[in-house]
């Protein structure tokens, strides 16, 4: 326990507000993307770039990577995406791996975007109204949500089609999903008649971040990644040894001396167990930090140490105990430099993909050059 007596006191800690900051280290971000390229072996690459590259800035993103040379696809989702990426290049391949209706393809074909077929009535808008459009075939795995019952499918209703691919989209990794109907044995039985018969460059991909992580479904033309790419996940990087793109900084507002049994926070929901310091610090969910009752297990770090969270996530302020600290206060770490989104995060009520997003929408965004 921290002697009141011998402890710093505030005007010790960090307080100019020009010390609060979220940076994008492009460096870190090429390594990562020359990591997974290098693993593909040949294979192509698809990037995610979706809702504005995970709120990563698109236009940002997309100008550093377009000199490297190593992506084959974009996978965006609107096509004010597209928009914005042929706004510097003509020729790199557009996937969108979004259902989109009559309306909004009609709208996206001056942008070449290649198109999901994801039921059998967009198979028949697209042979009536687009069909010199390239497509790739979308078969569903049990989702409900992102494709065609593979059973549904008629050859002969497709060949007059200009497919160019053949995707799915597992829920986890392929190795777990040998129970859904599509299998990796259905899927490929498809995938070699398409290919044999009809459409020899037809690309398949099924293989997402999770997937190549885990190196399950390498056999195919082509991966799709996006959330791996910031080495924000640490499970992502135990196999890998991605760079931590984000480094996501706050200041102190106030420091205080917290008796044992003294409640912390809205609703009481913690109770000290013993004298503490704590620091209070400038940020809450309104800039993306999750908002998890339960903070037994959320931890940030404070100078080099991992600290937890104690009480509730406000809206503007987060309180994190600092009792076994005695020196001044010179950095706060909320993401990055070690701290990942697992330790921030309690994935039994959060997400952790959605509050990555939250953070990038949030805060003002400084990115670090090479």
């Amino acid at each position: 326990m921290t002697d009141e007596k011998n402890s710093f006191s505030l005007t010790d800690t960090i307080t100019d507000f020009s010390d609060w900051n979220l940076t994008f280290n492009f460096k870190n971000y090429i390594h990562n993307l020359r990591l997974i390229k290098n693993k593909l072996n040949g294979k192509k690459l698809c990037l995610v770039l979706k809702s504005d590259a995970y709120g990563c800035g698109l236009e940002k993103l997309f100008k550093k990577i377009l000199p490297l040379k190593i992506v084959d696809y974009i996978a965006i989702t609107e096509n004010s995406e597209a928009r914005t990426i042929r706004k510097y290049c003509k020729k790199i391949k557009i996937l969108r791996i979004k259902p989109a209706g009559l309306k909004e393809i009609h709208n996206g074909m001056k942008y070449n975007i290649e198109e999901i077929l994801d039921s059998i009535e967009k198979i028949e808008i697209v042979k009536k109204n687009f069909k010199n459009i390239a497509v790739h075939l979308s078969i569903d795995s049990e989702m409900n949500n992102l494709g065609i019952n593979i059973e549904d499918i008629n050859i002969d209703d497709i060949i007059d089609l200009n497919i160019v691919g053949i995707m799915t989209h597992f829920p986890d990794t392929i190795e777990k999903n040998n129970k859904f109907n599509i299998g990796p044995i259905n899927f490929n039985k498809l995938y070699n008649r398409l290919k044999s018969d009809f459409f020899p460059n037809i690309i398949g991909h099924v293989e997402n971040s999770i997937n190549f992580i885990e190196n399950k479904n390498n056999h195919y033309d082509m991966s799709r990644v996006g959330k791996i790419t910031y080495g924000m996940f640490r499970k992502f990087n135990q196999n890998i040894h991605f760079k931590q793109v984000i480094q996501w900084e706050t200041r102190v507002l106030n420091s205080k001396i917290i008796k044992k049994g003294e409640n912390i926070g809205y609703n009481y929901l913690y109770k000290t167990e013993k004298t503490m310091r704590i620091l209070v610090l400038d940020c809450g969910y309104n800039k993306g930090f999750p908002s998890v009752y339960n903070n037994n297990n959320v931890f940030i770090k404070v100078n080099d140490h991992k600290q937890k969270i104690v009480g509730s996530v406000n809206m503007n302020t987060i309180v994190v105990d600092i009792h076994n600290i005695n020196e001044p206060i010179e950095k706060i770490i909320l993401l990055g430099d070690g701290i990942y989104l697992e330790d921030i995060v309690n994935e039994k009520q959060i997400s952790a993909y959605s509050v990555f997003y939250n953070i990038m929408r949030n805060n003002n965004i400084i990115y670090l050059e090479e």
